[in-house]
Formats: structure tokens, C-alpha cells, sequence
């Protein structure tokens, strides 16, 4: 797939996002990733789509930073409700 039609999806998807839009947003955000070009996009549509879905549902959604102590990088954990909590 081109990353043009990638980018065009993704943008739509962020721009429902924003205007709190989320189920539109949701299901942009899965078409993207099934366009996506690299795995780190394709991990990046998944999170918000899923993320998307909660809050339509009208679920709770926070994203915590935390230092890890094995090693020097950071890290996100994203948890959506009691449903996921996935390392970023």
C-alpha cells in the first residue's frame, strides 16, 4: 500500500479523534492500520483505535510514564479501562 493513502486515512482518523468523534474515529483508525507501511504505524493505528473504541463506549482511558529500572529508556503504559495495558 502507498503511504500517501496511509497518511490520508490517518489524518481523518485524528482529525474525528479531535473533535471527539470516537467511533468514526475508531474505524478510520483500523482501515489505517491495515495500510499501515511500517509496524511501528501499524502499532501506533491499533492503540488508537482501540483507545477510540473505549471512549465511544464512554470507558475511562489514561496513559501513565513511568522510568523503568532494568533499563535507561522510558516507557508508556497505556491502560484502557481493565481491558489492556500494553508497554510503549
Amino acid at each position: 500500500m502507498s503511504k500517501e493513502k496511509y497518511l490520508k486515512i490517518a489524518s481523518q482518523a485524528a482529525h474525528q479523534e479531535r473533535f471527539r468523534n470516537f467511533k468514526p474515529a475508531s474505524e478510520l483508525w483500523r482501515i489505517a492500520q491495515g495500510l499501515a507501511v511500517t509496524q511501528a504505524d501499524c502499532t501506533w493505528c491499533e492503540l488508537r483505535a482501540d483507545t477510540c473504541r473505549v471512549a465511544a463506549e464512554g470507558k475511562r482511558v489514561s496513559i501513565n510514564s513511568t522510568e523503568s529500572n532494568n533499563e535507561s529508556s522510558r516507557y508508556k503504559t497505556l491502560v484502557i479501562g481493565s481491558l489492556v495495558s500494553v508497554r510503549l
